[in-house]
């Protein structure tokens, strides 16, 4: 089994919702009404 970790930095605002997986995509909002969608 192959992990991967990785940690970057979306928003200082800090998350409005949980974080949904969709596809390939993870899905975040944050607290000041940003969506990112972040891939491998």
């Amino acid at each position: 089994m192959v992990v991967f970790v990785a940690q970057q930095k979306l928003d200082s605002s800090g998350f409005q919702t949980e974080p949904v997986v969709a596809s390939d995509k993870l899905l975040i909002q944050s607290k000041d009404g940003e969506v990112y969608a972040i891939t491998r």
